[in-house]
């Protein structure tokens, strides 16, 4: 396994990308990952999983996003609340865009590994603020009132001018009932890492409503755990609302009993909430995300048997719950 860190450049915006790139050793052909972090994280972490994937036949590519702690430490102020820390969003599905749509390029910049990269199969997945990134990728509606004051903030470009560049790229960012969507048909499958549900979540232009995962029609995997906050105190019931509210066929849901938001450690960093490290919940995490894109992104029919025949049950005695629909 080996990684690099790279940059890439978006004319729209005027902007430098930090990306880090993770992949396997062997000569064959690898479908790819993309992972959006959580607030304040980076292209550095979540190093449990990344890593764990790509020793398993995965290329992963992670950005920094514009909230990034390596850009800007938050004020305490930022902390308490963080709402301020959340402005600036709709940057983070325009980083993801940008990916996509230079894999050619950053396969060119990896000169022991280029033709490598399966074009064809592509997952995305996020952990809580990158849930919601991965959402609005996957085609998750914002509220009807989400878009009112959504301008440039910082140098990051806005709702519209978003909308308008998805366009030209044939990306389907369609509207509806006032709102937008940043909806991109190149990822297979979507991991959600400790999601957002309706109501106020992070900022009044983020928000979703009880109807915001009509169209998700693609598969989608939750994870969360039964002491898996909200910031407003919101439980694990609330973050499975994706999974509950969603179209049905190629949804699973996994709770872990006394699993917190940092789910025992998968982030690599201890951060607020997230609760203590836990050896067996990263292993729990790490299996069930490898079985759910072995399954959607590789095309491995068999793998999702570990999910629904009792297989991660089995392995966490019992501390494990999956639902499917």
């Amino acid at each position: 396994m080996q990684a690099a860190d790279l940059i890439l450049r978006d004319q729209v915006r005027e902007k430098d990308l930090e990306i880090k790139v993770t992949y396997p050793d062997g000569a064959d052909t690898y479908p790819v990952i993309v992972f959006s972090h959580g607030l304040l994280g980076s292209k550095d972490g979540y190093q449990p999983l990344v890593r764990y994937w790509a020793d398993n036949g995965y290329v992963v590519i992670q950005p920094t996003h514009y909230d990034s702690a390596s850009f800007r430490k938050p004020t305490l102020t930022e902390l308490r609340d963080l709402t301020p820390l959340f402005v600036g969003w709709e940057s983070r599905p325009d980083d993801i865009i940008l990916i996509l749509d230079q894999l050619a390029h950053i396969e060119s910049l990896l000169p022991d590994f280029r033709g490598q990269f399966d074009h064809g199969r592509i997952g995305m997945g996020g952990h809580s603020f990158g849930s919601h990134t991965a959402m609005l990728i996957g085609g998750t509606q914002l509220s009807a009132n989400s878009f009112g004051n959504c301008g440039n903030v910082g140098g990051m470009t806005s709702v519209g001018s978003i909308a308008n560049r998805n366009i030209s790229a044939g990306v389907n960012a369609r509207s509806n009932a006032g709102g937008k969507q940043f909806r991109d048909e190149r990822p297979l499958a979507f991991l959600l890492l400790s999601p957002q549900g309706s109501g106020r979540a992070l900022t009044e232009t983020a928000d979703f409503s009880q109807s915001a995962w009509d169209d998700f029609e693609r598969p989608m995997m939750i994870v969360t755990g039964t002491e898996d906050k909200g910031r407003r105190r919101q439980d694990h019931v609330w973050r499975s609302e994706a999974f509950t509210y969603g179209a049905p066929h190629d949804k699973y849901l996994m709770v872990i009993e006394g699993g917190y938001h940092g789910f025992g450690g998968i982030t690599g960093t201890k951060f607020f909430g997230s609760g203590p490290a836990n050896d067996s919940h990263v292993e729990w995490v790490q299996l069930s995300t490898l079985a759910f894109f072995d399954r959607y992104v590789k095309g491995l029919l068999d793998a999702s048997k570990f999910l629904t025949e009792g297989g991660l049950a089995k392995v966490s005695g019992g501390a494990v719950q999956v639902s499917y629909r």
